[in-house]
């Protein structure tokens, strides 16, 4: 039985449903089974039953399926303007996903890179980059990471924006993610 909240009304919403039908069913089947002797009838009943109360089983649980949760963040450029440094602190579950959308700027040789200060508790599932809009040179697009918690425990995605090569500039935003998936 579903213990979620919400989760026994409408078991029994299904459940009257499900009763009709089944009155129905029988009244059909009463019919079909006066030529039976009273041993078939009941190994045929006893069957019906088993049948119904698996099905009522089965709906009731998958109406309590509680599913992975996505989460989306984005910073954009103005808001990086502002202020240079930002942070979020998340609650996540096993499976949830984030989803951080960050301004950058390719054309300035700028990209982001991270690193994870405590390793499988979340993984990077996908990293892609949004070019800007067409005709505008030099706008900025958009890098999308996507990572998963895999794992309980706490962690910290620190987020860099620098020119990657030998004296590009550093870490000239970032964003810090602390993790903890319970």
């Amino acid at each position: 039985m579903c213990f979620a909240t919400g989760c026994t009304s409408i078991y029994f919403q299904y459940l009257s449903l499900i009763d009709i039908r089944v009155v129905y069913i029988y009244y059909l089947f009463c019919n079909f089974l006066k030529g039976c002797n009273d041993r078939e009838v009941n190994i045929i009943l006893l069957r019906v039953f088993l049948l119904f109360i698996m099905f009522a089983t089965s709906l009731s649980m998958s109406s309590c399926i509680v599913t992975s949760h996505d989460y989306n963040f984005e910073l954009s450029c103005e808001q990086f303007a502002e202020n240079s440094h930002h942070s979020s602190d998340l609650v996540l579950e096993v499976g949830d996903k984030i989803r951080l959308e960050l301004c950058s700027n390719h054309t300035a040789g700028f990209q982001w890179d991270y690193e994870i200060t405590t390793e499988n508790i979340v993984k990077e599932e996908d990293h892609d980059f949004e070019e800007p809009e067409e005709g505008v040179e030099g706008a900025a697009g958009k890098e999308l990471w996507t990572f998963e918690a895999v794992k309980k425990g706490t962690t910290e995605i620190q987020m860099e924006y620098s020119q990657p090569w030998e004296g590009g500039l550093k870490a000239e935003w970032t964003y810090n993610v602390t993790v903890t998936v319970e």
